[in-house]
């Protein structure tokens, strides 16, 4: 974008930065986010597994009930052991899991706060340098012939007589007989009218997103796998983390 000014390319590439730097933050704390939902799902495999285990010894252990009645008893006493011992290792798990899913409550709440400064970044990176490209834009209208023949018609169209046209018109008549059309000021009426063209006229084109300016433009990856929380709710979720 070197028709802007070196103060303002300097601005904007302070502001793409600093939304750079909050994603790449934001991004890393997702990835731990997700390594941690790979280790939960793989636990929970190992626990559904595990749990299948126990209900067969246990199963096992009923059946040996119905079998061995006044016989051996130690095949029973076997089964039982390895009845126990399966659900102690579904209950490791189980806390294993818990631990996990109270760390991954931090972790997800740390990736939310990262998530919310790179969307705050990428909005004040937007809304300055819009208006950055804005202000150029109109600085080059001003100047070029066709904002000069829009600002003539602006002057010379009709005044809206709607109320009282007939001393409307002869108060105008009276005014204006001594001066020149292009003297004449731009009313609000036609200023509004002639935006409203305008905007049927910039439905119609294409945007256009100078080099450099395409990571502002897309949103922030990610975003959605987090809660969008009030200020409120922000603040209850903190308390509940036990964070300051």
């Amino acid at each position: 974008m070197d028709f802007l000014t070196q103060e303002q390319q300097d601005e904007i590439t302070r502001l793409q930065a600093d939304y750079q730097t909050a994603l790449a933050e934001f991004l890393a704390k997702h990835e731990v986010v997700q390594a941690l939902d790979e280790k939960l799902a793989a636990i929970d495999k190992t626990i559904s597994a595990a749990e299948s285990e126990a209900e067969a010894a246990r199963s096992e252990r009923k059946s040996l009930i119905a079998t061995l009645l006044g016989s051996d008893t130690k095949p029973l006493k076997a089964a039982k052991a390895k009845e126990r011992s399966a659900y102690a290792v579904v209950e490791d798990y189980q806390e294993l899991r818990a631990d996990l899913v109270k760390e991954r409550e931090l972790l997800a709440f740390n990736a939310m706060d990262a998530r919310n400064k790179a969307a705050h970044l990428r909005n004040k990176a937007r809304e300055n340098i819009g208006i950055i490209l804005r202000n150029y834009a109109i600085q080059q209208l001003c100047q070029s012939q066709a904002m000069a023949l829009l600002m003539t018609a602006l002057r010379i169209q009709p005044i809206d007589y709607t109320f009282a046209p007939h001393q409307a018109t002869f108060s105008a008549s009276a005014s204006h007989a001594n001066t020149a059309w292009f003297e004449r000021g731009i009313s609000g009426a036609d200023i509004k009218g002639a935006l409203t063209e305008i905007e049927k006229k910039s439905l119609q084109l294409s945007a256009y997103i100078p080099a450099g300016l395409e990571n502002i433009s897309e949103p922030v990856p990610c975003a959605n796998n987090y809660e969008w929380l009030s200020p409120i709710g922000y603040v209850k979720r903190k308390e509940s983390l036990g964070l300051q």
